[in-house]
């Protein structure tokens, strides 16, 4: 839940002042678990609370207002934290994020991810108000704090999210850095230094942009070279501009001239004005590349080519 906060910051340096994970400032309480400072002085405060089970653990009032001992239920830990987070500034947004699924009572009133305290049956209604201070109070809690449920589970999440920055920003171990980086954030007090507050710096230091050499797509045709069939090429090119079909196969035993073809078809759409990426599994034997079956590498070598041949079509 961190990173998934912490890349809309990398993505949006103007969002946020920065982000603490596992906060240690008191004032917000049991809202802990993410603390953003936005740039409009509001706070972005998420609790996470993942289950095992999120079929046998549902998420419902139950849960909500039990008490383990002397202590006080979730709800009014979170209500309370949200009023005292107050003076730090106003909230954003205050929400919890978890995989467990909305028992039928609890589905009820749920407009969204926010609880309709009218919806709440009049029994339900009073425990709910005697909890959070009364009527009015409950109101105020609910209006402001959301209920963000049936989130992916925690392997999901993690895949999700790493597609959003490999391969555009990053590669595998980039990614691997960043949870490594997180992990630390999340657990040590003053961590990253100086105040354990996540600024945008720390985030490009190790979501970085410099990528290495794309994979050379590079495949000689001969100036002699002339098609096997110009009735097959004149075809397969009216074929490709009809756009009735979007996926064309070419196949032949090796050494036929399949990946020659290709590579001057390839040539004959850009004279005609027509966008062409390319990807090559195999060169020659004297070429030396790895990796060239690797997903995130042969999506990193496409999209260099769309911001070599056609940046227009990327949006900045």
């Amino acid at each position: 839940m961190g990173i998934d906060v912490l890349i809309r910051f990398f993505r949006d340096p103007s969002l946020f002042e920065w982000v603490e994970l596992e906060s240690d400032e008191p004032k917000v309480g049991k809202l802990d678990d993410v603390v953003a400072a936005r740039t409009d002085g509001k706070f972005e405060l998420i609790q996470v609370k993942f289950t095992a089970d999120s079929g046998t653990y549902r998420l419902g009032w139950a849960w909500l207002l039990e008490r383990k001992g002397k202590g006080s239920s979730l709800l009014q830990k979170w209500s309370d934290a949200l009023q005292r987070v107050l003076a730090l500034g106003p909230v954003f947004s205050a929400k919890l994020r978890t995989n467990r699924l909305p028992d039928s009572d609890f589905q009820k009133s749920l407009v969204g991810n926010f609880i309709d305290f009218n919806s709440l049956e009049p029994n339900m209604k009073h425990k709910v108000a005697d909890e959070l201070g009364g009527e009015d109070s409950a109101r105020s809690f609910f209006e402001r704090f959301e209920f963000g449920h049936s989130e992916k589970l925690v392997d999901d999440l993690e895949t999700a999210l790493k597609q959003q920055i490999v391969p555009s920003d990053t590669d595998h171990s980039g990614w691997l850095l960043l949870r490594d980086h997180v992990k630390k954030w999340a657990s040590r007090k003053s961590l990253p230094e100086p105040d354990g507050k996540i600024r945008h710096d720390h985030l490009v230091q190790i979501i970085t942009k410099r990528r290495p050499k794309p994979i050379p797509q590079d495949f000689v045709v001969p100036e002699s070279y002339q098609v096997p069939s110009d009735d097959f090429h004149r075809v397969l090119m009216r074929r490709i501009r009809a756009k009735s079909h979007p996926i064309s196969v070419l196949w032949g035993s090796p050494g036929r001239g399949k990946s020659t073809f290709l590579s001057y078809l390839a040539k004959s759409l850009r004279d005609e004005d027509l966008p062409v990426i390319r990807h090559h599994y195999f060169l020659s034997l004297d070429d030396s590349t790895i990796d060239r079956t690797s997903f995130p590498e042969i999506a990193h070598s496409l999209m260099h080519q769309i911001f070599a041949l056609y940046p227009d079509a990327v949006r900045s």
